[in-house]
């Protein structure tokens, strides 16, 4: 047992070394993978067709209650015939406080 102790207290500053190594490059690979993650996306997201090229958020639309319906068709015609574009869909957004 005393053998092992003392084996352990030797090889001690293989710990520190290992750790004082491993740390940083391990950050540095996070920090790394996070920019070119992000640097991949927005390449991505310049160069390809996505939902998000085609959405328009409204504002200030007066509330309305949920029981109706025909929000989601009014709203459509309303954008329709403001912007004198096609819409293809509208999807409301609840608000339940």
């Amino acid at each position: 047992v005393k053998w092992g102790r003392n084996r352990q207290m030797d090889l001690v500053w293989t710990k520190v070394l290992w750790l004082s190594i491993i740390y940083p490059v391990s950050f540095l690979g996070a920090m790394y993978y996070c920019y070119s993650t992000s640097k991949l996306y927005r390449d991505m997201d310049g160069e390809e067709v996505t939902m998000s090229d085609f959405v328009a958020a409204v504002v200030g639309v007066p509330p309305a209650s949920a029981g109706g319906g025909r929000l989601e068709d009014e709203l459509r015609e309303a954008i329709a015939r403001a912007s004198g574009e096609v819409v293809t869909g509208v999807s409301c957004m609840w608000d339940f406080n």
